[in-house]
């Protein structure tokens, strides 16, 4: 489905090809609007990268410079180029900071409205800082609307000031689904059964500790279990300690960084999901994309009470939402999920029915123009 709406500028500093899941968000969305009518504006890609082959009409241009003060000022002269040749009618802010300063200022000028959009660290982070929570909530307030993906992230809003009709609802979908697949695999069957997975960067808040903790547990009901965990980050080298502390060598596979097709494989192959995030500061799982890319596949789901991850996982009925840094409450969930194929099979099917109901593309796509048109 193309959209056509007023002639639009999106201003973010994570575009495709750039890694991450705001450069996919934003990618996903662009494609599914009319190119006369949709303009990007985004930083110079490294020499190395080329660009993404597709109809978007995407102007890269330098967005901050260590010369000059303030840094952004070069976003401030490209924003004005941009929005009279192009003949922009309307711009979407893709970082509050410090994009959305940029813009807020070419907005007082040419009286061209804008839109915020917003993720969840980056509301979270500012909350902390008097500085940029006031400069956020001059930009936030100064928007036709806000953007956002959760309930949670509604409510941090709800922080600036910003509530109620300003507030729109634009969620992320599954990037890795089963049609990833390749058609033919090269990989072998596993022999190991159950396989719990994980799918998340190996930093501390994503909780990699909660469920090798539990590990003990579920061996005793399930010896042969293996916990696959794909990712890569700090912790990798703690986590690892941790396995050979609880004697788990047998038991936890670190598998780093994969392809879709790799991490698909094993979306497909395992029992059950598992990611149990914390609280860390401002750091907090705005949403919770991989929950609804295991729901894709049909799997049920553990995740812990923080943030955005309820809007993701509906408890009882996707899977099973534990508190916080319970490595007992995890294995409970564990077993109970393992112990009954039925409760296992009611989940994934309610979770990938509720996928395919509220989370595709060309939804999010028809919600994004319902908010511009608005």
């Amino acid at each position: 489905t193309i959209l056509s709406m007023q002639r639009t500028l999106l201003v973010t500093m994570d575009f495709y090809p750039a890694v991450g899941g705001v450069s996919n968000y934003w990618l996903a969305l662009s494609e599914r609007i009319d190119p006369s009518r949709w303009v990007v504006l985004a930083p110079p890609l490294q020499k190395s990268v080329s660009e993404h082959k597709s109809s978007i009409r995407i102007i890269r241009r330098r967005f901050f410079s260590s010369l000059l003060f303030p840094r952004w000022l070069p976003l401030v002269f490209s924003l004005f180029s941009v929005v009279r040749k192009e003949r922009i009618e309307l711009i979407i802010v893709g970082q509050t900071l410090p994009v959305g300063t940029a813009v807020r200022i070419v907005s007082l000028l040419t009286s061209i409205p804008y839109i915020v959009s917003t993720h969840g660290m980056d509301i979270t982070l500012s909350l902390s800082h008097p500085r940029k929570k006031l400069l956020s909530s001059w930009i936030l307030s100064g928007a036709e609307k806000v953007i956002t993906i959760s309930a949670y992230t509604a409510r941090v809003l709800g922080r600036y000031g910003i509530s109620g009709k300003k507030i729109c609802f634009v969620q992320p979908c599954p990037r890795i689904t089963p049609a990833s697949l390749a058609p033919t695999s090269a990989h072998a069957a596993p022999t190991r059964s159950p396989i719990i997975l994980t799918v998340a960067r190996l930093v501390r808040r994503k909780g990699h500790d909660t469920v090798i903790s539990a590990l003990p547990e579920i061996i005793k009901k399930f010896p042969s279990c293996l916990y696959a965990i794909i990712g890569e980050g700090g912790e990798r080298g703690r986590l690892e300690e941790r396995v050979r502390e609880l004697r788990l060598e047998e038991h936890v596979l670190f598998l780093g960084l994969l392809s879709d097709e790799h991490t698909a494989w094993w979306y497909q192959h395992s029992s059950v999901f598992v990611m149990t995030p914390t609280d860390e500061g401002g750091d907090v799982e705005g949403f919770g994309l991989v929950y609804l890319e295991a729901g894709s596949f049909g799997k049920p789901v553990i995740a812990s009470d923080t943030g955005g991850v309820p809007d993701a996982v509906l408890d009882g009925v996707t899977g099973i939402v534990i508190p916080q840094e319970s490595p007992e409450r995890c294995a409970r969930a564990l077993k109970k999920i393992l112990a009954d194929p039925v409760l296992a099979h009611r989940m994934g099917s309610a979770a990938r029915s509720r996928i395919e109901r509220e989370f595709s593309w060309d939804l999010q796509a028809k919600k994004l123009k319902h908010c511009i048109d608005d």
